[in-house]
């Protein structure tokens, strides 16, 4: 009866919630058009800078190239190195105004850049900070130049066969980087399976679970946003440290037969022996299967303290929708994205998106906003 109400309740305020829209055409799309600066592998963030000028973080080249309101290609910052500029593995960019901070995981270091025609390297700082958890990455940047930290998930064979619910911790670092985490409490992160149908190591596998949940957190305007994937946030004010607890408004649904199938599909080329289909085969059954789905997937903080919320999907290749809240954590609107495209940046009236094709191909398209 209670997870009848529940689904009940979260129909009723997500019908309530109004419905935002995106303009039906890109208003600007950076895509491959066979030169090396439009071929993205990984794009891992997006910014729009007061000039109008579009700064898209590449992963896999270890870049970010600035493209001007046309679409044109007008410079690229960085290069894989371990020098001043350069990066070994790009994996968060968080901004003020056409300044950006990147957090290279695998030099552990930041690098702040006043974006621009002419990109200017402002400083780095290493992160040497210590906490009795897993290993961190940075997740965030706040307003005083603390940055938030969440840690990894490193799966183990460690425990018996079947699905494991890992932990996951968020905290807070010094703006030089050193010293101890402030630890903002302990949650739950991905669910792992091992296989293990012999009982050697040797023959056995570990991964995420089908549609496993993960600890995911989001920081704007002094607000730090943390969830595991279930159906609420935790919301904490770095001021103060205080907390409040903000439910989301998504439906608890099953995983279909689509779903399932869409999944399992995109998991094959990478698992191609018979013990690699053995695993998959285990991973997909239904003793496996989660009954439920998590309620979300992403965060991504919008102005003005707001935070989108994107429903779980599962599959990139599937439409989703995101829900808007308020730094009070009340819905204020609900926006729809069509398959192949997730939101990275949000403005007051424009949202950035980046598109995958069935391919793997990765474009940038901006859209208009209309909140109302």
């Amino acid at each position: 009866m209670i997870s009848l109400l529940g689904i009940a309740f979260a129909a009723q305020l997500q019908g309530g919630i109004p419905s935002w829209t995106l303009s039906p055409a890109p208003t600007l799309t950076i895509e491959d058009d066979g030169t090396p600066a439009t071929q993205f592998v990984r794009i891992m963030g997006v910014a729009r800078l007061s000039n109008g000028h579009i700064a898209v973080a590449n992963r896999g080249t270890n870049d970010i190239r600035i493209f001007d309101a046309r679409a044109k290609h007008v410079t690229t910052f960085g290069r894989t190195g371990d020098g001043p500029g350069e990066f070994r593995r790009l994996e968060w960019i968080g901004r003020s105004g056409d300044t950006a901070w990147f957090y290279d995981s695998g030099l552990q270091r930041i690098t702040w850049v006043l974006l621009g025609a002419k990109p200017e390297l402002s400083g780095t700082t290493r992160v040497t900070a210590t906490g009795k958890r897993e290993r961190f990455s940075v997740t965030g940047r706040l307003p005083d130049g603390r940055y938030v930290v969440t840690t990894l998930v490193s799966p183990t064979f460690e425990g018996p066969p079947g699905v494991h619910r890992l932990p996951g911790s968020a905290g807070i670092v010094a703006r030089t980087g050193d010293g101890d985490v402030t630890w903002l409490g302990d949650f739950m992160s991905a669910a792992i399976f091992v296989y293990n149908p012999t009982g050697d190591v040797k023959n056995a596998a570990v991964g995420p679970t089908a549609f496993s949940p993960w600890l995911r957190s989001a920081t704007g305007n002094g607000l730090i946003w943390i969830g595991d994937g279930v159906d609420s946030l935790v919301v904490v004010r770095a001021n103060d440290l205080s907390r409040s607890v903000v439910r989301v408004p998504f439906q608890s649904r099953e995983p279909g037969k689509a779903l399932i199938d869409a999944a399992r599909e995109d998991e094959a080329p990478g698992n191609p022996s018979p013990e690699g289909k053995a695993f998959l085969d285990a991973k997909y059954g239904a003793k496996y299967l989660p009954q439920r789905l998590p309620s979300f997937e992403s965060l991504v903080p919008g102005p003005q303290g707001e935070l989108w919320v994107q429903e779980y999907a599962g599959n990139r290749s599937f439409p989703t929708q995101y829900v808007v809240l308020d730094a009070t954590g009340r819905p204020k609107g609900r926006v729809s994205v069509t398959g192949g495209n997730r939101v990275r940046e949000v403005g007051l009236d424009y949202v950035i998106l980046v598109h995958e094709d069935p391919d793997g191909v990765e474009s940038v398209r901006l859209h208009r906003l209309d909140r109302r």
